[in-house]
């Protein structure tokens, strides 16, 4: 079966794109598809009145029965959550979305994915490692109506960029690979979640760039139809509006490069066949139908194809390029980087093209201490390389006392020789080196202080005094999100904070301490297993050879 799917993926020149949807997470995270969702909210009457109820509205549509059953769920839970007891505390802890007008049914919704995206099922637990390596290098972007964050865990937020929505989409410059569109919206972002009928008419309306952009996808890479029932609405609005736009001759070639993974329920059932999907303009799209028992048999055919570049390096060129092109009345210089030192005939990569004014000034050994913080919360103007930052920028940045937020950096890394001295000082120390002899007295004193929420104190009590509590808090019981988000408004509010023109802030430095800590917190066991790698790797090489 494996070398079946590698002939199959071996037809096409580009890394595949995923198309994925809930029953892969149904699969890994135990999330419930649309029904059992909806029926978790039912709060007033039974599930099976409101699918009644829809039922008769949606005889003649029923491709938007669930939106429309979760038009009534939502009234009923919005009426409940506003005027009952149980729901008191919810109120407190979102009043900032309740302000800005955000239903409480979405963002319950939210909460609710968000805490289920990290609590994988055991026993996929090496399918799950599979499915993680792929992101590396083996495929180019994906595609999703999924709301929860099991893609980004897996892959990583700095190395998948996500776009939320259409709007995302719709007015931001995408460079189709090392990207996430999550088109349904998602937790992230309550807002953003598609799931009323009023949600999927504005889908629909908005749905013509969407449209347009999925078909370029289609015709130049395969695409892989992950955890979608052949049924599903969502795949067969998009399937027909991909129809709309060509002749049967290129429905003929577009066949070769659609794979369709239906799971099959014992391994007996395994296979490979074709699937027909037909519609009602006479168009018919064809597409290879895989059943498969065990994904691993999918995922090790996707590894099996050799590439040499990270999708994220690939990205950060395309956009480096982009950047250059996209005027037609350049102003500034070309700096064409040729740092190779190897005459080697195998060298693929030997000319950066870039533009001067935003990186030849610069230089690894010229970043100042406040441009390598907001490129670690990835607010930074300027593209890097993390081997070249840890070799050349952390040992200038190094003063024998500060600890800096090196270990994501460490994470991607590939090259143990960027482990130096200046870069162990810093990945050696911990959480607790953070604090100042005065917090450490208070800490004995006093105890632990309670932080449930960074963000919502920060509001409430300002910049200073929140900076001050979280580092006498419990940093285990800290929430590396609410810290991040923390971070990014305080950094919007204050923008000193962290300064490449030489303005400063009084609270400069214990702020650029959140950031270590959200490093740490984040990064340290990824930045330790990807340097017991590169050990491993080295040797491995000297074993081998």
């Amino acid at each position: 079966m494996k070398n079946k799917i590698i002939q199959i993926l071996s037809n096409a020149t580009a890394l595949p794109i995923l198309f994925i949807g809930s029953g892969l997470t149904r699969r890994y995270l135990d999330l419930p598809n649309w029904e059992g969702l909806l029926r978790l909210y039912c709060v007033k009457s039974p599930y099976e009145y409101y699918y009644d109820k829809a039922d008769r509205e949606c005889r003649d549509h029923s491709d938007i029965i669930y939106p429309k059953i979760a038009d009534y769920i939502e009234a009923d839970f919005n009426d409940a959550y506003f005027t009952e007891d149980k729901y008191s505390k919810s109120r407190k802890i979102h009043a900032d979305d309740i302000s800005k007008k955000i239903s409480p049914f979405k963002f319950c919704i939210a909460d609710y994915f968000k805490s289920k995206s990290k609590e994988i099922q055991e026993c996929y637990s090496n399918e799950i490692t599979l499915f993680r390596k792929i992101g590396n290098k083996n495929v180019s972007c994906i595609i999703t109506t999924n709301y929860d964050l099991f893609l980004e865990n897996s892959f990583g937020k700095d190395h998948f960029n996500p776009y939320i929505g259409q709007n995302e989409l719709l007015f931001s410059t995408i460079y189709e690979v090392a990207e996430i569109y999550k088109i349904h919206g998602c937790c992230s972002k309550p807002d953003s979640i598609v799931i009323n009928s009023h949600d999927y008419d504005l889908f629909v309306k908005k749905s013509a760039y969407l449209s347009s952009k999925i078909l370029t996808l289609f015709l130049e890479r395969p695409i892989i139809f992950l955890g979608y029932s052949v049924s599903d609405p969502n795949i067969r609005r998009i399937l027909r509006s991909i129809s709309e736009c060509l002749e049967n001759s290129q429905l003929e070639q577009l066949k070769k490069r659609l794979i369709f993974i239906e799971w099959a329920e014992t391994p007996e059932k395994v296979g490979i066949s074709e699937r027909q999907f037909d519609f009602d303009n006479g168009k018919t799209i064809i597409m290879e139908n895989i059943r498969l028992f065990d994904y691993s048999v999918l995922y090790s055919a996707i590894l099996s194809n050799k590439v040499k570049y990270d999708v994220k390096a690939l990205r950060r060129i395309k956009s480096q390029l982009y950047e250059l092109v996209k005027t037609n009345k350049p102003t500034e210089k070309l700096y064409v980087a040729t740092n190779i030192e190897d005459n080697s005939q195998e060298i693929d990569f030997v000319v950066g093209v870039g533009v001067y004014g935003k990186f030849g000034k610069v230089g690894y050994r010229g970043i100042t201490a406040d441009e390598l913080y907001l490129y670690a919360i990835g607010k930074s103007d300027l593209q890097y390389d993390d081997d070249m930052i840890l070799k050349e920028a952390i040992p200038k940045l190094h003063n024998g006392r500060t600890i800096l937020p090196l270990r994501q950096f460490i994470s991607r890394c590939q090259s143990i020789d960027c482990i130096n001295d200046k870069v162990n000082f810093s990945f050696n120390k911990s959480q607790k080196d953070l604090l100042s002899l005065a917090q450490k007295d208070s800490l004995k004193k006093r105890g632990y202080k309670k932080l449930h929420c960074i963000v919502n104190y920060y509001k409430k009590h300002g910049l200073s005094k929140t900076i001050s509590n979280i580092f006498i808090s419990d940093f285990s019981k800290i929430d590396t999100d609410d810290l991040k988000e923390f971070i990014i408004q305080a950094l919007e509010d204050e923008p000193t904070l962290l300064s490449i023109t030489g303005k400063s802030h009084p609270c400069k430095s214990n702020f650029k301490k959140c950031i270590t800590l959200w490093d740490i917190l984040v990064y340290s066991l990824p930045a330790k297993q990807r340097i017991q790698k590169l050990e491993r790797d080295i040797v491995n090489e000297s074993e081998s050879s």
